[in-house]
């Protein structure tokens, strides 16, 4: 799940089905992953003690933040962060200088800009087990660069597929991008990438 600002709304909804679900049954089986991108984690985070609660239950297998005006630059900048719950500082992901929700997809650890363990995971939830990607925000700037960023993930993926080495988005052949951009389309058919967005 993939949003900004109220574009995290649905996925509350998700979120608190999973819990209703989770107590019926006693258990969750499925990784869910939240990359969610606001301005600000003091004037513009939407339902923080939520999402510290789905964070603390393990509802949420994985939650990523990334604030365009308080970005973390280091590991420890999050500590800063007065205003989020402890729960989300000590367990909650804040990729290094990532601003948007597309930098935080596609997030390097190097300055050789290979994937980080954060990508190589999405890489695998989606490419290896078949995990859908939903979307919802702005229809002009988040969807397009989530899109773009989806395309980097996934052709570094297939060109690893054919080599088993990783390389950096500068070493991806045009055919790689291409094959990337083929595979996501053939995602949106069968309803495996999903996008409510707004303009």
């Amino acid at each position: 799940m993939i949003g900004a600002g109220s574009g995290v709304a649905p996925f509350i909804s998700f979120i608190r089905q999973r819990k209703r679900d989770c107590h019926e049954t006693g258990s969750s089986t499925n990784n869910l992953w939240l990359i969610y991108g606001c301005r600000s984690p003091t004037t513009s985070l939407l339902f923080k003690e939520e999402l510290s609660d789905a964070v603390n239950a393990k509802l949420l297998s994985h939650l990523c933040l990334c604030f365009s005006r308080d970005t973390v630059n280091s590991p420890d900048d999050k500590y800063t962060l007065a205003d989020l719950p402890s729960v989300l500082r000590e367990q909650a992901c804040f990729p290094l200088k990532s601003h948007y929700v597309q930098e935080c997809i596609y997030h390097s650890d190097s300055s050789e800009n290979t994937p980080s363990g954060h990508a190589i995971e999405l890489m695998q939830l989606v490419y290896d087990h078949s995990a859908k990607i939903m979307v919802c925000g702005d229809a002009r700037g988040l969807a397009p660069g989530v899109f773009q960023a989806w395309i980097k993930l996934l052709a570094m993926k297939l060109h690893w597929v054919q080599t088993n080495t990783w390389c950096t988005y500068a070493e991806l052949s045009s055919e790689e991008l291409k094959n990337a951009q083929v595979y996501l389309q053939e995602m949106r058919k069968f309803k495996r990438y999903q996008e409510d967005i707004w303009l």
